[in-house]
């Protein structure tokens, strides 16, 4: 994960330092309250009965594996554990806590004790990483990015409402915000690729079998595959809808063709299952455990919509902090967002329809420029940095 984001950012080292500092002291600001009053930034709730234990458990478990390879010769996993309830599969219970996301290897060489520390550290990192990952799409979006745009952007999605109210509740789920800009990013190349090799012109012949442009595609579906089998296939429904966007925006004006799209759209689906197939060393057993649970027959129940409340609380979420508790949504956003967006949003199809109409908008702000296009062209949304849901629940 680290090596993927590390390849897009590597060559923008300046811009990292700065991040990473500005990052470090909004960290203080944020999470240096709970040190000041002898708190740890462990919750009573789902981590302390739920992911601390699961963590120590995996570094157990690790240990333990290494142990019977070592001492009894065999590459066998001894997975079926007592201590879960009455007897259960330790692969397919905890792959939904621990198993399968990187950043939780580390527990294996951690003593009992340090897990503790771990965690925490883990909170921090991987908001930390979640920014890097914005920074890597942007890099290799727009070369013309002004630095400040980014930064501001990459800070503005660390510190999101999501990551300062769940994120904080269960860290894990900041995992998807991680892998959603190297999706994006991966979809892009393919894109980008398939623009640029002339193929929409229908003159040559397109190969759909993935290739070098599909790597990064490929790589981000298999972490994602890996870390949470439940993100994942949220992840692979907002990728697509992004994909299919996208691929209709990049058309536009190249000339609409049917067959185009038929094969980008069958390289896409061939890069998304090389990328899941490598992940099924981890996915195979849990949805093999899913299927055969007793409790899959016994049917569902859900509706089409969420209740009226929902939707009423989540327009108040646009102006100011709701707790939902049976949703989990936080939008995060402050009263000025909304304006802001609107202004923004606005500023920007005017800069659109006057250069289209050959007329620069010579009146915009020297600042605003790469803003007003990220804003219309998908860059990143704005999110608050109100930490006050942080410490509501």
């Amino acid at each position: 994960m680290i090596v993927l984001i590390g390849i897009y950012t590597m060559k923008r080292s300046k811009t990292i330092f700065l991040y990473t500092t500005l990052y470090i002291f909004l960290c203080i600001g944020v999470f240096g309250w709970f040190a000041l009053a002898g708190k740890t930034l462990i919750n009573k709730s789902d981590a302390f009965e739920q992911h601390i234990n699961a963590l120590m458990v995996y570094g157990k478990y690790i240990r333990g594996y290494v142990w019977h390879v070592l001492h009894d010769h065999s590459l066998i996993p001894q997975n079926y554990s007592f201590g879960i309830g009455y007897g259960g599969d330790f692969y397919a219970a905890m792959q939904y806590y621990v198993v399968g996301d990187p950043l939780n290897l580390p527990a294996a060489i951690l003593p009992t004790k340090y897990i503790y520390y771990y965690y925490q550290f883990l909170i921090l990192l991987r908001p930390w990483l979640a920014g890097l990952s914005f920074l890597a799409l942007g890099f290799a979006r727009r070369s013309g990015n002004r630095t400040t745009a980014l930064l501001a952007g990459a800070l503005t999605y660390s510190f999101c409402g999501t990551v300062l109210f769940i994120g904080m509740w269960n860290p894990f789920f900041v995992t998807p915000l991680i892998l959603l800009p190297l999706l994006v990013l991966g979809a892009d190349r393919i894109i980008d690729s398939f623009q640029k090799s002339g193929d929409t012109t229908g003159s040559g012949t397109l190969s759909i079998l993935p290739g070098r442009q599909c790597t990064t595609f490929i790589l981000a579906v298999f972490l994602a595959a890996i870390c949470n089998f439940y993100f994942f296939y949220m992840l692979v429904i907002l990728t697509i809808g992004y994909a299919i966007v996208r691929m209709i925006s990049a058309f536009r004006h190249q000339g609409f063709r049917i067959p185009d799209l038929l094969r980008l759209f069958l390289r896409f689906l061939l890069c998304g299952i090389t990328g899941a197939m490598m992940g099924m060393i981890i996915l195979l057993p849990v949805a093999l455990m899913f299927l055969g649970n007793p409790r899959a027959d016994a049917g569902n129940s859900f509706t089409r919509l969420y209740p009226l409340s929902y939707y009423r609380e989540l327009l108040q979420n646009l102006v100011s902090y709701v707790y939902h508790p049976l949703y989990d949504t936080e939008l995060g956003y402050t009263f000025i967002a909304v304006p802001v967006l609107t202004v923004l949003l606005m500023r920007g199809l005017r800069r659109q329809n006057m250069q289209s109409s050959g007329n620069p908008d010579n009146s915009a702000e020297p600042g605003s420029k790469d803003l007003a296009v990220a804003m219309t062209e998908h860059r990143y949304s704005v999110r608050s940095m109100d930490g006050s849901s942080a410490y509501r629940r």
